[in-house]
């Protein structure tokens, strides 16, 4: 069994929803004060931009928008690191904008030290936290178990994004 974030590409493995992985733009307040507080996506051109490089999107250049990520916002990298630790405390520390999952920020815009950019347009929605595994039809009681305490101990609305006002 293994964890995966975001959107899943068709395989043959099964997998089951455990969690939202809800994503928000953020900033420093310190940056914010700056560079401005940036108000439509369109205005993030304007903004060093920490990006995130996983699943594929190393070379990525713009961040997705939209109910279902359909629209495509060019961005300036000033950090671009596979590990959302590095960029959250870039983040904290005022080196730009940033577009994690609220599994990574959000403990730190409940304490100040980032806070959430609303843009004129939404992040996506269809993201989720996935256990995935091989098809087998009998698959092990144990493994059976940690999944079905994943889901029950996450659910539709996870500890990290209690007290964010994200709509």
């Amino acid at each position: 069994m293994a964890i995966r974030v975001g959107t899943l590409k068709d395989s043959s493995l099964m997998a089951r929803r455990l969690a939202p992985s809800r994503l928000v733009v953020c900033a420093a307040p310190s940056y914010l004060d700056a560079h401005g507080v940036p108000a439509a996506v369109a205005e993030l051109q304007n903004h060093s931009c920490l990006i995130y490089a996983v699943d594929g999107n190393s070379q990525r250049d713009w961040w997705p928008f939209g109910v279902d990520g359909e629209i495509r916002v060019p961005v300036r990298d000033r950090l671009r690191s596979n590990n959302g630790d590095i960029l959250l405390t870039a983040a904290v520390n005022g080196a730009g904008l940033v577009y994690l999952p609220t599994f990574i920020a959000s403990e730190a815009i409940r304490a100040g030290r980032l806070s959430i950019v609303r843009l004129d347009q939404p992040t996506p929605r269809g993201t989720a936290i996935h256990a995935v595994y091989p098809p087998e039809r009998n698959l092990p009681a144990k493994t059976r178990a940690l999944i079905d305490f994943l889901a029950a101990h996450f659910g539709p609305r996870p500890e990290w994004d209690e007290g964010l006002s994200l709509d």
